[in-house]
């Protein structure tokens, strides 16, 4: 494999850089690594993430290879974002593999465990002892040699590194379970502790399996914003030829051809052509704005109805969608005050479960002198210090949770998200898409005399018939298919309208200012606010038609029961100021208007500066990097993948009416894991002293380990949505 080039500093002062991480199961594996990229050269702070995968670090950019090869001799795989292996990230499931040893684990386990509970309930004889104990070790060895394995490769390059987590401690365990086990075979001894290994590695891969349902959520999210935009593209040759090319090999300062209903690739300026472009990408609106020569455009536009000459301004890695991407990785990456004091915990865990077993075995030792009831004391305390219960806390409360909310429509995707924010102080919410349908729809028709209402409509929908604009097709789609089916010329005035014409008949729509321009006398209208299109007849103006896009049912409802559990809301949209507050004014919120994605976020992470807890909802592509920023994002019911990716709960059939629903969930869920955590401690303050005074035999420790997961997920199950919520 190729060595990554070394990255140049782009100035004396800190850079901030995301570090893309594969292959971490646990907090404590990503406080082992927050604990070496620490000590990398250059690196003067770094914080680690395991659920997005990635890890943010403040430094000079320089060795850039000695931060990854650091991360690597850990045992995980390691690259900057920005780099192309990115963009082309493993879409293997790591679930697949872990499940599969999981299969193997639970198989032989379960028949190592049966010779291993006669010779416990001493129900077989002295000589059929020592060849049941013999089976017992034979059958778990798919276990310890198959299902273990990934604990102790990570448990080995941790210890290396001076950064040991709960993957030593599992090593340490099984390995001190097995060697003790097959030192009494060896001297005649049927006193086995095969089920204590058996155990620690299968409760530690239900824990991380369960958790790894929401970990590739960040790279997702990256993933199909850049899908968003082309990867390859028209260029123009300085002879006016054409040809295809990559997006790799197209530079600053060369011309690209965007045809009609193609996506940019790239950002830009226009130099020549006029064209109808869809920015829902950016401003989230389904209406499209005209663009022509001197106009910026950004890779991820979609021009609609002509072609485009743009002279390229940024290519990969530096276009607009690029740095969203970047922003949401960013977001996703940082973590909660109390996520931080977890890892931490994680990362000294294993310190304190080796001091106590070592204290223990030292004190019976000394008072007895016998190195084998040592040996079972020590590790007797070390298995009941093994945090299968703490790190079944969280997964098993989320993944009850999770099924409860299903059932209505609603997934959680990111439980410490959802479970941190379970108190949002501050909603904020898009419009188009989110309190609204997401789509024009004609909400008045005003008939110029001599024509009715259904005239105006029809004549519309003949010119606008073929066209795939979002206004064209909320006109055709009022007509009730009652326009002309015959063939007929049409011709587009990009940014302006269309003119049809059939014989000695025309007829013109688009904005009254175009209608105007070609000489159609109009009469004096007021201001309302909507998107209005003009209808000509034979030069004669027909009608004006107004379009709206009307709020979702049910939202005056939620907005007053958000207002009862003291949360504020807010929108913030990309639309301009008329349509916003319009939206704003029927719900009775407060309102910003004419914001970018970039705007968005900035208000959002002010709000949380402040120390409010921020909720965002949203539909579109725009709305990712709030979305990911937000300490609880909510992605509603239509949204684009994107969208979903980056938010911590995705709604597929319910709506941000059902946000008041969801409020209720998350508080319960975070008062059932904050009593699940709170047992899981009381559990080894009471249960590491008792092993260590010679209270708990080692198969009595693997029992106990076993039954304070089991109590976990009992009450787990109380963590699920209310029948009358």
């Amino acid at each position: 494999m190729s060595s990554l080039p070394e990255r140049v500093p782009e100035a004396a002062e800190d850079r901030q850089d995301i570090l893309v991480i594969d292959g971490m199961f646990c907090a404590a594996c990503a406080a082992s690594v927050e604990a070496t990229l620490k000590k990398q050269p250059g690196v003067h702070d770094a914080s680690v993430n395991f659920a997005a995968d990635a890890a943010v670090l403040q430094w000079t950019g320089e060795a850039a290879n000695d931060v990854v090869a650091a991360v690597k001799g850990l045992g995980y795989e390691a690259h900057f974002v920005g780099d192309h292996r990115d963009v082309k990230a493993d879409k293997d499931d790591p679930a697949r593999d872990m499940m599969m040893r999981l299969i193997v684990g639970v198989f032989f386990g379960m028949w190592a465990m049966l010779p291993m509970m006669a010779l416990y309930l001493g129900v077989v004889s002295q000589t059929v002892a020592m060849p049941m104990a013999i089976a017992a070790g034979v059958l778990s060895l798919p276990v310890l040699l198959y299902s273990g394995l990934p604990f102790y490769r990570m448990g080995i390059a941790t210890l290396r590194a001076g950064v040991a987590g709960i993957d030593a401690l599992i090593l340490l365990g099984v390995a001190g379970s097995v060697i003790l086990s097959v030192l009494n075979l060896v001297q005649g001894s049927s006193e086995v502790y095969f089920e204590v290994a058996i155990a620690l590695i299968v409760l530690q891969l239900i824990a991380r399996l369960l958790d790894l349902r929401v970990r590739r959520r960040a790279r997702d999210a990256v993933l199909e914003l850049l899908e968003m935009a082309p990867s390859s593209l028209t260029l123009i040759d300085d002879d006016g030829s054409e040809r295809e090319v990559t997006l790799k090999e197209a530079k600053a300062g060369a011309r690209v051809l965007v045809r009609p209903g193609s996506r940019l690739a790239i950002d830009g300026r226009v130099v020549d052509g006029r064209a109808e472009v869809d920015r829902s990408l950016f401003n989230g609106e389904s209406v499209p704005v005209s663009v022509g020569a001197g106009d910026d455009v950004h890779a991820g536009e979609r021009v609609l109805d002509a072609a485009l000459t743009v002279e390229i301004t940024a290519s990969s890695g530096k276009r607009r969608i690029d740095s969203l991407a970047k922003q949401v990785r960013q977001s996703l990456a940082k973590k909660p005050a109390w996520q931080k004091v977890a890892d931490l915990a994680a990362r000294y865990f294993l310190w304190v479960a080796a001091a106590a077993s070592v204290v223990a075995a030292v004190g019976v030792y000394f008072f007895t002198g016998d190195a084998e009831a040592a040996a079972v004391r020590a590790l007797a305390v070390f298995v009941i210090a093994c945090p299968c219960a703490l790190s079944l806390a969280a997964p098993m409360a989320g993944l009850t949770a999770s099924a409860s909310a299903a059932r209505v429509g609603m997934i959680i995707r990111d439980l410490n998200a959802a479970t941190a924010a379970a108190n949002p102080e501050r909603l904020y919410m898009d419009k188009t898409g989110t309190l609204t349908e997401g789509h024009p729809v004609i909400v008045a028709v005003h008939p110029e005399p001599g024509f009715a209402r259904d005239d105006v409509v029809r004549l519309a929908a003949a010119a606008e018939r073929f066209s795939e604009h979002p206004i064209a097709r909320a006109i055709v789609a009022a007509s009730d298919g009652d326009a002309p089916a015959e063939e007929v010329k049409t011709n587009v005035e990009p940014g302006n309208g269309i003119r049809w014409r059939s014989g000695e008949q025309t007829i013109d729509v688009g904005k009254l200012s175009w209608l105007a321009a070609l000489g159609i006398e109009l009469p004096e209208i007021v201001e309302s606010g909507m998107t209005r299109v003009g209808v000509a007849h034979n030069g004669r103006l027909a009608g004006v038609i107004e379009l709206d896009d009307p709020v979702r049912p049910g939202m005056v409802d939620a907005i007053g029961k958000l207002r009862g559990m003291g949360v504020d809301t807010c929108i913030l949209s990309g639309d301009s100021e008329g349509p916003v507050a319009r939206v704003a004014d029927a719900l009775g919120v407060d309102h910003r208007a004419g914001l970018s994605p970039e705007d968005k976020v900035s208000l959002v992470e002010g709000a949380r500066e402040e120390g409010i807890v921020v909720a965002f909802a949203g539909d579109g592509i725009n709305d990712g990097p709030a979305l990911a920023a937000a300490d609880l994002g909510i992605a509603v019911d239509n949204a684009t993948d994107a969208a979903r990716t980056a938010a911590a709960v995705s709604f597929t059939g319910a709506s941000v009416a059902d946000v008041p629903r969801l409020v209720k969930l998350t508080r319960k869920t975070r008062r059932v894991i904050r009593q699940n955590l709170t047992w899981a401690i009381i559990y080894n303050a009471v249960a590491i002293p008792m092993a260590m005074l010679g209270f708990v035999h080692p198969a009595i420790a693997a029992g106990a380990m076993a039954l304070s997961s089991i109590s976990i997920l009992l009450n787990a199950t109380r963590s699920r949505l209310p029948s009358s919520a």
